[in-house]
């Protein structure tokens, strides 16, 4: 079957219309986020001449995982709880009585997850700072020494809120016998060292 000039261009027109309506689709759908999706084959009948073009079809959006950071953090450490036996960790003698010490009342329960503590810088690292914990965060509620580490998301802040410094720049603003107020994005009970989200001095 001959084809006349005057089929050949419509059809390549036509042709030419399907490859545009494909393409404006997909820049479309790659401006939606739904690029890379698999494709599916329509049939265009013009006359009595078949066309077989690919468009794409969208897929179901992926399933986000399942954001594990603060299930592996929130787990209690076992220093300073008041079952026989070694406290653990570096404690600070005071001359204090144990009542007087308390940062709680006796016979109160320690919650399951404690996320500040405060204390007081005894010296600096070149990430982290060696703090004086005044032992809010153990059972036993003893002072021990705290091993703090400065990350990039550490927001150190003046006493008062006046200026805040982000990361290991904050630790040329900090210096030993500052007291601070401290609080971590992971559970910090019966932890000596541990990473900080906030420093504020007090």
């Amino acid at each position: 079957m001959e084809l006349s000039p005057k089929k050949i261009i419509f059809i390549s027109l036509v042709l030419i219309l399907i490859v545009d309506i494909s393409i404006i689709c997909f820049v479309f759908l790659k401006k939606q986020g739904m690029a890379d999706i698999p494709n599916t084959n329509i049939q265009i009948e013009i006359g009595d001449m078949d066309f077989e073009k690919e468009l794409p079809v969208p897929k179901e959006p992926p399933v986000p995982k399942e954001d594990t950071s603060f299930s592996a953090g929130s787990e209690a450490g076992e220093i300073g709880e008041t079952e026989d036996g070694d406290p653990g960790g570096d404690l600070i003698k005071t001359d204090l009585e144990d009542t007087e010490n308390q940062v709680r009342p006796p016979d109160t329960a320690i919650p399951p997850v404690i996320f500040n503590t405060k204390g007081v810088i005894v010296a600096m690292e070149r990430s982290s700072i060696i703090v004086q914990g005044n032992g809010s965060n153990f059972e036993d509620q003893k002072p021990r020494v705290l091993t703090i580490k400065i990350t990039s998301g550490t927001l150190i802040s003046e006493k008062g809120g006046t200026a805040s410094y982000q990361g290991t720049e904050g630790l040329f603003y900090l210096l030993p016998g500052d007291q601070v107020l401290i609080e971590s994005s992971q559970n910090i009970r019966g932890k000596t060292e541990f990473p900080a989200a906030y420093i504020n001095k007090i």
